[in-house]
């Protein structure tokens, strides 16, 4: 009996840890777009006023992307349109460079060759 008791209080100090973790692990719109920024900053060296603007991209980036996956779930809910990759993938592309073109206006010529170099590092 003694044994079995602690297994329950042990499995559910387990379960408690494992729920905690992935509550601390959400980050919200402004924290996850500050994170990105900061990646950015770390590889590009910005100034304040471009840390500000790339993180306001990212924001947007982030709201957009968000928008757009609700909306394929609703869809799936609803089972009006049965959804494959390919213009899943199609969509996404255009957000990616908008969001590319819009750093480009933000950044100076050599902090854009290093943002491209860290980002062919990457690939």
């Amino acid at each position: 009996m003694k044994n079995s008791g602690k297994k329950i209080i042990t499995f559910f100090a387990a379960l408690f840890i494992v729920v905690l973790s992935f509550a601390a692990n959400t980050l919200t719109v402004e924290q996850r777009a500050q994170k990105q920024m900061e990646k950015m900053n770390a590889v590009c060296a910005l100034n304040a006023q471009q840390q500000a603007q790339v993180k306001q991209l990212y924001v947007d980036v982030i709201n957009k992307q968000t928008s757009e996956k609700a909306d394929r779930e609703q869809l799936k809910k609803a089972d009006k349109v049965k959804l494959n990759a390919a213009p899943v993938k199609r969509e996404a592309n255009p957000a990616r460079k908008e969001f590319r073109e819009s750093v480009k206006t933000i950044l100076t010529a050599e902090q854009l060759a290093k943002w491209n170099a860290a980002n062919q590092k990457k690939k």
